[in-house]
């Protein structure tokens, strides 16, 4: 359910369609800035062994791009872990368990778009 409602907040908010990009994982969806087409999130369904915390159960999570020091803070408390398959010093993964308030989770989706999104640079005369 949290992974449901996070879609569709993502929609609502960046209007980002999620894409499955790989036949093999339907269910893993990629979520990109309209304009430069940069990932800001993938949500993925991953069993609990890869991740380190326990059986084949599947689990769904989401990677999200963050500055290397709130990476570093967060890895640190419930709810996160280091991400899975992507650059550990940019990205992180947050198990979405109902462990953490979704508002919470799209306040750093917030973030994490706010980090790709195209900069605004000065006309030169």
């Amino acid at each position: 359910m949290q992974k449901d409602n996070i879609i569709k907040e993502i929609y609502n908010r960046f209007n980002a369609t999620p894409e499955a990009l790989w036949n093999k994982y339907p269910n893993h969806l990629v979520f990109r800035n309209i304009q430069n087409k940069k990932w800001f999130a993938i949500i993925m369904d991953v069993s609990k062994k890869c991740l380190g915390l326990g059986d084949d159960e599947r689990v769904d999570v989401i990677n999200i791009k963050l500055s290397p020091f709130d990476v570093d803070v967060l890895r640190h408390q419930k709810g996160f872990l280091p991400a899975y398959h992507m650059n550990k010093t940019h990205w992180i993964t947050i198990v979405l368990d109902n462990t953490l308030q979704t508002d919470f989770i799209m306040e750093l989706i917030e973030q994490s778009y706010d980090t790709i999104r195209p900069k605004i640079t000065k006309k030169q005369s």
